[in-house]
C-alpha cells in the first residue's frame, strides 16, 4: 500500500512539473497572468504567477483516486470560493475588505463543517466557541501563508514539509484531509522547480490562500477529532518560522501605527533579501529551521497537553527574540557611518 501511494504521489508531482510547462509558455506568449515588477517586489523581472492554481485539481484529484469518501461539502464549498477571489485578486485585484470578507466567509464554511465531527456532545455555547476560534485561525493562516510568499521557494519548501510531517503525525485518521495533504505535496514538489530561485513562476494569491486554508484546516479537524489541542499545537510548532515572521512583523507594524492592510516590504525575510542574500539563501534558512522543528514535533507528539504548550510558547518567544536581534543588526547595518575625526 505504502508503495502503491509512493508510486501515485510520485506521478502526480511529474504530470504537475510536466504541465507547468505549457502553462508559463501560454502566459508568457499571451502575456496574461504576468506579475510585473514594482516597488514592494522581490523580483526584477516580469514572472508568471497563479501557477498555484494547479495545486487544488491536482490535490483533488489524488484525494478521489485514494480515499473513498469525499471531502466535506462545507470545506470544499470555502476552497471554491476562496480560490475564485484569490484567482480574481491575481487578475484584476481587489481591495482589501472584500478579500478579508471572502476569507471569514470560507473560515466559517469550514468550521460549521468541524461542528459535525465534535466527539463528544457539547453544549451550544460550546460550539459557537469552536466556531469561531476555528475561524479566526483559519483566517489568520490563509493571510499568514499569503504574507510570506514573497521570495522564491520560500511557503512552497516550507508547506511541502509541513504538510508531509502533518501525515506522519496524523497517519492514523482516515479522514479526508490527509489524502489532500498527500496530494498537495505532489503538486508542491512538482511545482518547486519551477518556483525555486531563479523562479520562473509565482504561486499567486490563488495559491498561496489554499495553502493557507489546507495548513489550518488539517491541524483543526485534527484537533477536533482527537477532542485536544494538541495537533494543533504540533502544527504551530511546525509553522513557526513564518508565524514568528509574520506576528514579529505585525507587532513592530502596530507599533509605528502603520496601516495594516497596506502592503508593505517589513517581513524579516523581505529584509533579508534587501540586505543583499539571494532568495535561495534565505528560503533554505527558513527551511532548515522547519526542518529542526519537524523533527522535535515527532519527538514530543505524547507529551502532556500542558508540557506541549509550554514548549510552544518558549519556542515562540525564543524565536520572537532572534527576529528582533537580527531586524535590529539589519537596521545597524543601514544607518551610514559617522565620518572618522
Amino acid at each position: 500500500m505504502i508503495a502503491f501511494l509512493l508510486l501515485i504521489t510520485g506521478a502526480f508531482a511529474c504530470a504537475t512539473f510536466a504541465l507547468l510547462f505549457p502553462f508559463r509558455y501560454l502566459a508568457e506568449k499571451y502575456a496574461f497572468l504576468l506579475n510585473y515588477p514594482n516597488h514592494r517586489s522581490s523580483h526584477t523581472h516580469p514572472k508568471v504567477r497563479s501557477a498555484g492554481l494547479i495545486f487544488i485539481p491536482t490535490a483533488m484529484a489524488y484525494g478521489a483516486l485514494v480515499q473513498s469518501s469525499g471531502a466535506d461539502w462545507r470545506f470544499t464549498a470555502g476552497l471554491l470560493l476562496l480560490a475564485a477571489v484569490s484567482m480574481a485578486d491575481d487578475v484584476a485585484g481587489l481591495p482589501s475588505l472584500p478579500r478579508i470578507l471572502t476569507h471569514s466567509v470560507c473560515a466559517l464554511m469550514a468550521s460549521l463543517g468541524l461542528l459535525q465531527i465534535v466527539p463528544e456532545p457539547v453544549s451550544s455555547l460550546y460550539a459557537v466557541g469552536i466556531c469561531a476560534l476555528s475561524s479566526i485561525i483559519l483566517v489568520s493562516f490563509i493571510n499568514v501563508i499569503n504574507f510570506m510568499d514573497g521570495i522564491d521557494g520560500l511557503v512552497a519548501s516550507v508547506s511541502c514539509l509541513v504538510l508531509a510531517v502533518d501525515c506522519l503525525l496524523f497517519n492514523q485518521s482516515v479522514g479526508f484531509e490527509i489524502p489532500l495533504a498527500i496530494g498537495t505535496c505532489a503538486a508542491l514538489l512538482g511545482f518547486l522547480p519551477h518556483n525555486w530561485d531563479p523562479s520562473k513562476v509565482f504561486m499567486g494569491d490563488v495559491g498561496s490562500t489554499f495553502l493557507g486554508y489546507l495548513l489550518g484546516y488539517v491541524a483543526l479537524r485534527q484537533s477536533v477529532l482527537q477532542f485536544s489541542p494538541v495537533p494543533l499545537l504540533l502544527v504551530l510548532l511546525l509553522l513557526l518560522p513564518l508565524l514568528a515572521d509574520s506576528f514579529y512583523t505585525l507587532c513592530c507594524r502596530i507599533r509605528r501605527g502603520d496601516r495594516l492592510f497596506q502592503a508593505h516590504r517589513n517581513h524579516i525575510y523581505q529584509k533579508l533579501v534587501t540586505a543583499g542574500f539571494s532568495h535561495a539563501q534565505v528560503s533554505v534558512r527558513y527551511l532548515t529551521a522547519s526542518a529542526l522543528f519537524a523533527l522535535a514535533s515527532l519527538e514530543i507528539a505524547e507529551m502532556e497537553t500542558s508540557t506541549l504548550l509550554l514548549v510552544v510558547v518558549t519556542s515562540y518567544i525564543a524565536a520572537i527574540a532572534v527576529l528582533h536581534a537580527i531586524d535590529t543588526r539589519l537596521r545597524l547595518n543601514r544607518r551610514p557611518k559617522s565620518p572618522q575625526r
